[in-house]
Parts: C-alpha cells; sequence; structure tokens
C-alpha cells in the first residue's frame, strides 16, 4: 500500500533517485499506518519509517529502510530484470511537494498508471539490452567437425562464463530454437542462414568456422559404383539442411532430376539405424555418421571437393541482438580462436579428445578434418568481406539461385546485413 501512496512521486532510473533526507512525513507515514500494510506486509508501519524504497529487479529485492538501521526485505518476482525504480516522496525527486495529501479513492489509477510506466520503461530499447546481457549467450550446435574447436574451447575452460552451448543431435534442432526464440545464436552453414532468415528470423554472420572441401559426402552401397546406379535408388537426406544442397548437387552430377530417385528425411544421427535396417540406399551426410557407416561397408561416392566454394559452417546471430551481446559475442570468438590454435599446434592432442567423445578412431578423426579449410581471424576477414567481391557473399548469392530453383526459397535474400566482420578479434586477441 505503501508503494501505491508512493507511486505519485516515483522516478524510474537505472541508479536511485538522489539523496533524500531520511525525515519522514509524518502525515504519509499516518496515511500509511491507517491502511495497515505497508511494502505488501500487514500490520502497523514502525513509528519512523524512511520513505525511499529501491525495487531491483536484478536482485528482485525491495529494501525498506527504517532510520533506527532496521531492514525488511520482499522478493518481488514480477518485475522485470534491470528496472530499478526509486520512489521517494521528496520534492527534490518527486513531481508533487510532500505535504500535498493523497486520496485514497485515487490509489486504484495510481496503481495502474506506475503498472504501465514501468511496463513502458522494461520494454525500452535500453532496458531489454541491459537485461539481455544478464543472460547467457546461448549458441545452438550439433556434432560436425568444423564446430569442434567450440567443445575444445568448452574442455579447456575457455568459453567465458556468459556463454551457453545448447546441443543438438542435427541442425534441425538449432534452427527450430532460433525460430522460437530460444537461443541467441548458433552454428550452421551458410544455407541453413538463408532458410532462417526467409522465415522471418533475421541472423547476421559474425565467424566462418569452416569451408567444406570434401567434408560433406554422399555414402553409397557397394553396389553404387558410379553416379548413373543412383537412379531409382532411396537417399536418406536432411530436409531443409546443408544435405539438400549436397542432393542438388548430386543430381546435377548424374544428370538426374529429383523425380529420379526416392529421397527420404533422415538426418544424419538417424542414417546409421536406416542404414542397418536396410532403408536406403545412398546417406547424405558427415562425421561422425559417414565413418560409422563405413564400419557397415559404405563407400564415399561423392563429396563436396566436386564443388567448392558453396558449402560454408558460420556462427548466425539474431540481429537485434548483436548490440546487447557485444560482449559475449566477441568472448565466444576469442575462445573458438584459441581452441583452433590449440588444434593447430597440439593436433595430436585435440584429435584424440574429440575422437573419444565422438566414438571414432583417431584415423578416422583425422580423415574427417582433411576435407575442411578452417580459417584463423585473418582468413575470417577475407570470408566476410563487406564488399562482396570475395569470400561468402559470392556464394550466398549462388546458394540464392540454387535454393529459389528447388523451393526451399520463395523469393531472394537481398543479403541485407547478413554479415557483420566487427565482432572478429584484432590486436592479438586471438592468440
Amino acid at each position: 500500500m505503501a508503494l501505491m501512496l508512493a507511486a505519485r512521486y516515483r522516478r524510474a532510473a537505472r541508479g536511485c533517485c538522489g539523496d533524500a533526507s531520511a525525515d519522514v512525513c509524518a502525515t504519509r507515514a499516518a496515511k500509511a499506518r491507517s491502511c495497515g500494510a505497508y511494502a505488501g506486509r500487514s500490520g502497523p508501519l514502525p513509528e519512523r519509517v524512511n520513505s525511499r524504497h529501491t525495487f531491483c529487479a536484478a536482485s528482485r529485492i525491495e529494501r525498506v529502510h527504517s532510520i533506527p538501521g532496521k531492514y525488511a526485505a520482499k522478493t518481488i518476482p514480477d518485475l522485470p530484470d534491470r528496472v530499478h525504480a526509486c520512489i521517494c516522496p521528496r520534492p527534490a525527486c518527486g513531481r508533487r511537494q510532500a505535504d500535498r495529501s493523497l486520496s485514497l479513492n485515487s490509489l486504484p489509477m495510481l496503481r495502474r498508471d506506475f503498472l504501465l510506466r514501468l511496463a513502458a520503461l522494461a520494454a525500452s530499447p535500453a532496458v531489454a539490452g541491459a537485461c539481455a546481457s544478464d543472460k547467457p549467450l546461448t549458441v545452438g550446435i550439433h556434432p560436425w567437425p568444423g564446430y569442434e574447436p567450440l567443445y575444445l574451447a568448452r574442455a579447456f575452460g575457455w568459453l567465458a562464463d556468459g556463454v551457453q552451448l545448447r546441443e543438438g543431435h542435427a541442425a534441425g534442432a538449432s534452427v527450430a530454437a532460433l525460430q522460437a526464440g530460444e537461443i541467441d545464436a548458433a552454428a550452421l552453414t551458410l544455407d541453413e542462414v538463408l532458410a532462417v532468415r526467409a522465415s522471418g528470423v533475421a541472423l547476421t554472420v559474425v565467424l566462418v568456422f569452416d569451408s567444406s572441401v570434401g567434408a560433406d559426402m554422399v555414402m553409397a552401397r557397394p553396389s553404387i559404383r558410379t553416379l548413373a546406379d543412383i537412379a531409382g535408388r532411396r537417399i536418406a537426406v536432411e530436409r531443409g539442411a546443408v544435405g539438400e544442397v549436397v542432393l542438388q548437387k548430386l543430381l546435377e552430377a548424374a544428370g538426374l532430376e529429383e523425380a529420379d530417385v526416392t529421397v527420404l528425411d533422415i538426418a544424419p544421427d538417424r542414417q546409421l539405424d536406416a542404414w542397418r535396417a536396410g532403408e536406403v540406399d545412398l546417406a547424405i551426410g558427415y562425421e561422425p555418421t559417414s565413418s560409422l557407416l563405413g564400419r557397415e561397408g559404405a563407400r564415399r561416392l561423392f563429396d563436396s571437393r566436386q564443388f567448392p566454394g558453396v558449402i560454408f559452417d558460420v556462427l548466425a546471430v539474431r540481429s537485434e541482438r548483436l548490440s546487447s551481446r557485444r560482449d559475449a559475442i566477441e568472448a565466444l570468438l576469442v575462445g573458438h580462436f584459441r581452441a583452433l590454435a590449440h588444434l593447430r599446434v597440439n593436433r595430436e592432442d585435440a584429435l584424440r579428445r574429440i575422437a573419444a567423445w565422438r566414438g571414432l578412431s583417431f584415423d578416422e578423426m583425422e580423415r574427417s578434418f582433411a576435407g575442411l579449410n578452417l580459417p584463423d581471424a585473418a582468413g575470417n576477414l577475407s570470408f566476410l568481406d563487406m564488399t562482396g567481391a570475395r569470400g561468402i557473399l559470392p556464394a550466398a548469392r549462388a546458394l540464392n539461385v540454387l535454393m529459389l530453383r528447388t523451393g526451399r526459397l520463395k523469393v531472394a535474400d537481398e543479403l541485407s546485413g547478413l554479415i557483420d566482420p566487427s565482432f572478429l578479434p584484432r590486436n592479438g586477441e586471438a592468440q
């Protein structure tokens, strides 16, 4: 009730409303006491209570300070994060004079007015950004050799406390989480980024993990020796993901249309079971699944070496969160490049660690990285060239054409805001 009585003298700010005197307006204290409640507590007010309150939702604690040094605290679960509302009846920080009486009949209007103003403050960009920065930067990720430096960085403790990896089994999980607003960023292929942007979620690429030069592949039954042999066969591929690019390139190379084969929507993490059950003849995927299929007798028929410069794995961040999460994004990139340096300098140690958690042998893991170009910070500056003359922008234009033809895009992406190299570490920060 004291909150409502004081509502007309509030001021919303990041800090408190200034140094107000500890003297209490006896009239106001008497009115509050007569209401029989103070700061959500039943019972009379203390005889002398400072009417200055600090509501800090970051700590979610309401503090009520009394002159004799008494302290009362109450949890306030409803206030939005990073909103500080300081209420004081003193003329220095209120719009009304302290000795002006309030009518109890006006309390409902005052309370509603206060809540509306507080909600407006919480919705403001500055407050929303401050609120977001208190939460971890959540990054969707799934097994793929090019993303392994992030797993290494986490294992070595090189990821900042404000960064959290959200693991899935395939790219589809990260795409769905982005579209649902559950994560801030995701490790995806460039074509997947364009598809998510087409769904209405603005994404910006801030890092290139790798370019694929053989790491995306088609594994086939031993009886399928040539591209011509795939006609009429069953092909497992994850729809809506990078496998669709490989499928189209495979069909082009074979001189076939999609109607000439049977396409089954099976993500890489489920392809091994489908293979063992005899449900598929070819599987489009990547490591570690490809090596596991190789153990079952599958052989590599086609891979991304036949169409270089098309498949890029990138870190894409929701565009509206770039400015508010800059520190966390930059820290994430520093951790990535530190782990990438470890992979290069201490390759055997890194590969053995990765092989252990992927269930592969050291040789299988080493072969999986043979099909990747993993750019360092300087290489990333080249890939994220803003002029569009080189890097991933030409690849994005080519993907536009391919994805329009196959129906994955209804309208070409104008590529505005697609890349931002400003988060890349400089001056040795990546070491």
